[in-house]
């Protein structure tokens, strides 16, 4: 079974992703960082 809460600390926070969505660069560079590994 999926521990769930282990799941979302690993999620970005939703206006990061929207603002990368809306042409945000620092936004963009937050997320290749967090799935670079």
């Amino acid at each position: 079974m999926m521990n769930t809460v282990r799941k979302s600390e690993n999620l970005l926070p939703f206006p990061v992703i929207s603002a990368a969505a809306n042409g945000d660069t620092t936004a963009m560079c937050a997320i290749l960082k967090h799935y670079e590994g």
